[in-house]
């Protein structure tokens, strides 16, 4: 059901029951994937899904749940973190509180440290934020700047303050401002008695509270996600963090062209609708690169079947012309059914085990010895250095 909900509010729609227009087919997958759901804001064109190979020095941190399906992009991903403290509102008072001391009289004032709520004064257009934060979080700037009714936003400099006499830098708290546009991030709703700045140098305000003290414009998400987080989706386990490689893209090109273009499809009591388009990407060197950092040991590559250049790699260790030419005729048996590597270079056999490994095609052929002395060939299979014996005529 949560599937479908979400299906409808961004125009992803089901081809038919259970399947998908795009999708990735993990069962058959010989390498580490996930696919990563993107809900951004109300774009009429925006990425939907990414696929990241996990557990490699990529450029992209991965939020993940061990437990369910759940994973996003660090920028993007959401968690369930918030902290209710069941306690009577108490009367908000003003209190020197320095930022060097703060922590050193945190048991004294806060009784609890993540009472801390920091506020940031941004910029946006001719508009002035407060985003409120928990002090343990870090403030995700795109997902400020992605709200729909605040656009680009830049963090308030010195001669922005400068200008507003009423914003004292380092102790800005939501309590008394004008013209400013207060966002909090909805871990925050719970929260009573929080600690925040007073507007004034040196000083908080402590046991204050929303709806009360102040009143919040917009509640949204604000934050990065912290590796322990309570994980969103299922609410059971929490979220884990690794490096990944974006290798694809999944986008929501919603009616845009088709409305203009005039593509439509006539649904069951004859109306027209324009088709709701979507289009994907796959960076195919990116995909190369991404498999082999997963996939390799420390003599060399170790191709996933899937996608190796070649599936076998074909070795004659023999320098008799004779067993050279069964050897040529083993390859062209087997290259009629199958892309073959074929190494009959005249170096020796080490040189040729390494280079194999090295180079890393899933299945290797060797034309050794046993060639000559019982018509059999062995086999190597690199993932496993398994090896084995069949007959050249199998």
């Amino acid at each position: 059901m949560k599937e479908l909900e979400l299906a409808k509010k961004y125009q992803i729609f089901l081809c038919r029951a259970g399947s998908h227009a795009y999708g990735t087919n993990s069962a058959h997958s010989d390498v580490d994937t996930r696919g990563i759901f993107i809900a951004p804001p109300e774009y009429t064109l925006g990425c939907l899904k990414t696929v990241e190979q996990v557990e490699l020095p990529g450029e992209d941190t991965v939020i993940y749940c061990p437990s369910c399906s759940y994973a996003a992009n660090l920028d993007t991903a959401s968690s369930k973190w918030h902290i209710a403290i069941d306690e009577e509102k108490e009367r908000y008072r003003r209190c020197i509180l320095p930022i060097a001391h703060l922590s050193r009289k945190w048991p004294v004032y806060l009784k609890c440290p993540s009472k801390l709520v920091k506020t940031l004064i941004y910029k946006a257009g001719d508009v002035t934020i407060a985003a409120l934060v928990p002090g343990p979080k870090e403030l995700n700037e795109d997902k400020l700047s992605g709200l729909a009714d605040i656009g680009e936003a830049r963090l308030y400099t010195g001669e922005d303050f400068a200008k507003r006499k009423d914003l004292v830098a380092g102790y800005v708290g939501p309590v008394g401002l004008k013209n400013v546009k207060i966002i909090a991030d909805k871990s925050l709703r719970s929260m009573r008695n929080i600690v925040v700045g007073a507007n004034e140098a040196d000083y908080h305000l402590i046991n204050v509270n929303m709806g009360r003290d102040f009143n919040v414009d917009i509640w949204a998400d604000l934050v990065y996600v912290d590796e322990g987080d309570t994980c969103v989706q299922c609410e059971k386990d929490r979220v884990r963090k690794m490096k990944g490689i974006e290798v694809g893209h999944i986008f929501q090109l919603g009616t845009k062209y088709s409305s203009i273009l005039g593509a439509n499809f006539v649904d069951a009591d004859g109306r027209e609708h324009p088709l709701i388009m979507g289009c994907y990407g796959v960076g195919v060197s990116r995909l190369a690169a991404a498999a082999i950092e997963q996939k390799n040991d420390d003599r060399g590559m170790i191709w996933p079947a899937s996608i190796a250049p070649f599936d076998f790699h074909l070795i004659n260790l023999n320098k008799d012309e004779i067993w050279r030419e069964r050897a040529d005729d083993i390859y062209e048996k087997i290259v009629q059914k199958a892309d073959v590597l074929y190494d009959d270079r005249r170096v020796s056999a080490g040189v040729k085990f390494a280079d194999a490994d090295l180079i890393g095609i899933p299945v290797q052929i060797i034309c050794g010895k046993n060639l000559k002395e019982n018509e059999t060939v062995e086999v190597k299979i690199r993932a496993t250095g398994e090896r084995l014996e069949i007959k050249e005529d199998s």
